[in-house]
């Protein structure tokens, strides 16, 4: 059966910032699925973001996300299931990641400093927990632990937030993906979508959105729900391609996180800075380099004319342009693929 062109609306203004002056930034076709049609992006002149315009019509998005979307792939159980297991084992190492993991979890419940030194280190941290999320999503002094992941695909992350002690509840629009991410995590899926949402009662301490947003057609919205459901002192952590990356910069239309048609939008540092000082948030944001080799990979594919998919082999330059990305980060370039934003309601 013939795939079908997704109908698209243009769009006056963006959608982030509501400016109406914006200019070409470049078109391209859907290099990972074959979606027909060429998708074409412009860059805001007010906030520096860049959106797909015209963009597909909510309507029409599912038909982007074949059976086989990446992210709503069932897979094996996670190897720490539950929070005991997290925290056992014994020998130096673990016994070394169990007091961080507690200083972490209660602020200056160590008696060493040279624990409360270790766990002021973000790599630390996340190497006490066994490296399973990042350090924007660990459980922290304080923290009552409700924790809701929007748009958890098939329960992946959500299994590790709830190895790690967070009280999860997922949200999926997809009612299959929903059904495999309660079956792996283990916790309550709903169906449906943030604005949707049919809990307003009930209020979190975390929200994840793990490379969503750039997947939501009204990002103003979004932020307003996220408000409405934290907690106060409640943080929403949104990771997502980082439009001004070394790679978007390096590989241009052909870079991997683009992703025409299902990223509706990029947004820039300064956007969603105003856009949560506007919705009363406090405002973090880094970049980071996880899987920047396998970006390098498949860019460079995309770029050479081939269809690779996600299983291009990684080589030698791939894992130089990870070191190159990495070292550019260190000295305090937001450069890297993905950018960690973490919104703290005030």
């Amino acid at each position: 059966m013939a795939q079908v062109f997704p109908r698209t609306i243009d769009l006056t203004q963006c959608p982030i910032c509501g400016g109406e002056a914006y200019s070409e930034f470049f078109s391209a076709p859907d290099r990972l699925y074959g979606t027909p049609g060429e998708f074409a992006y412009v860059k805001c002149e007010t906030c520096g973001s860049i959106f797909q315009n015209p963009r597909v019509m909510d309507e029409d998005l599912p038909a982007c996300y074949p059976k086989g979307y990446y992210t709503h792939t069932a897979e094996e159980r996670d190897p720490f299931e539950n929070e005991a297991s997290i925290f056992g084992g014994t020998g130096i190492r673990n016994r070394l990641r169990r007091s961080i993991a507690a200083e972490v979890m209660n602020p200056k419940s160590s008696q060493s400093t040279l624990i409360r030194f270790f766990a002021r280190s973000r790599t630390l941290r996340q190497r006490a927990f066994h490296g399973l999320v990042v350090d924007e999503l660990l459980p922290r002094g304080g923290d009552s632990r409700r924790a809701l992941e929007v748009g958890c695909g098939s329960g992946e992350l959500l299994a590790k937030l709830r190895a790690l002690g967070w009280r999860c509840e997922g949200l999926e629009w997809d009612s299959r993906a929903a059904a495999k991410a309660r079956e792996r995590s283990g916790c309550p899926v709903g169906v449906g979508t943030l604005e949707e949402f049919d809990e307003p009662s009930v209020k979190y301490d975390l929200i994840v959105l793990h490379h969503v947003f750039e997947h939501l057609s009204k990002p103003i919205e979004t932020i307003k729900a996220l408000q409405q459901l934290l907690n106060p002192g409640g943080r929403a952590v949104l990771i997502y391609p980082n439009q001004d990356s070394l790679g978007a910069k390096m590989f241009r239309e052909f870079w991997l996180h683009w992703d025409p048609p299902r990223h509706l939008f990029f947004t820039s540092r300064s956007g969603i800075r105003e856009l949560a000082s506007k919705h009363g948030f406090r405002f973090s944001a880094r970049t980071g380099s996880r899987a920047a080799e396998v970006c390098s990979a498949i860019s460079r594919s995309y770029r050479s004319g081939v269809k690779p998919g996600h299983a291009t082999k990684v080589d030698g330059l791939d894992k130089l342009y990870k070191a190159v990305q990495m070292l550019m980060i260190f000295v305090g370039l937001h450069v890297g693929d993905e950018i960690l934003v973490t919104l703290r309601k005030r």
